[in-house]
């Protein structure tokens, strides 16, 4: 059976960000790729609100458990298309601060573009920076 390569791309990215040691904090993620991409800048202990079982995470509907957790987050990482963060935000816009958007493009250059950026946030350069290193080479290997 022949693995899509777009597959491989999000497996490789998955494996990657569990073999690093990360080291940020209170972070929040609206989805488990999100959450992926939080920890792959250095983010430790994320948070994801909707289950990765879902069909169509960004349709989650939050519960009351999920308001403490943006409540205390340090960092809320989302894509901007998830309603039902849109609706924390508009029950609760103390958060707005704390909203970090990340583009979801699963494509390398993408990838390495938001965890420099949230690795900039996280104060998580060296972190990112292995990880990145280790993507690239796993990516060239496809070539």
């Amino acid at each position: 059976m022949e693995i899509k390569h777009s597959t491989k791309l999000y497996l490789i990215f998955l494996l990657l960000i569990l073999s690093v040691f990360s080291s940020a904090k209170g972070i929040v993620a609206s989805t488990s790729w999100v959450g992926a991409i939080a920890e792959a800048a250095g983010a430790d202990e994320v948070v994801v609100l909707a289950p990765f079982e879902l069909r169509h995470p960004p349709e989650y509907d939050y519960r009351p458990q999920d308001v403490i957790k943006v409540l205390e987050a340090d960092h809320i990482i989302w894509a901007g298309y998830e309603p039902f963060i849109k609706k924390l935000k508009t029950a609760y816009p103390e958060i707005e601060e704390k909203l970090v958007k990340v583009r979801t493009t699963n494509i390398p250059d993408n990838l390495v573009s938001m965890t420099r950026m949230l690795a900039e946030k996280f104060n998580t350069q060296k972190h990112q920076q292995n990880w990145e290193e280790r993507f690239l080479k796993e990516i060239d290997s496809f070539k």
